[in-house]
């Protein structure tokens, strides 16, 4: 049950193949962009962004994300308040 009122926005890794190559998750406090990188190995995620309004929660999944060895990628939806169906863009850094 969520609490009518309260916002948040959060982040979910899944599909994650477990290995001695770190993945790192990283938001700004601003949560308008999450960056994910990793070190020594090509890794393959789905990403879960999801977003509560205080009345609906709202969910993009981006299925098969690439996260290529020693780079970032950052996701970045053109619109929180539409989640569901707003463009993410994914950028390399």
């Amino acid at each position: 049950r969520h609490d009518a009122g309260v916002q948040w926005r959060s982040v979910r890794l899944r599909d994650v193949r477990i290995t001695a190559d770190r993945l790192r998750l990283h938001a700004p406090d601003s949560f308008d962009e999450v960056e994910i990188s990793g070190t020594t190995a090509r890794r393959v995620v789905d990403v879960e962004l999801r977003r509560y309004d205080g009345e609906r929660l709202a969910r993009r999944t981006i299925a098969a994300q690439t996260v290529p060895a020693g780079r970032a990628v950052r996701l970045a939806p053109h619109d929180w308040t539409k989640l569901a169906r707003s463009k993410v863009d994914a950028t390399g850094s």
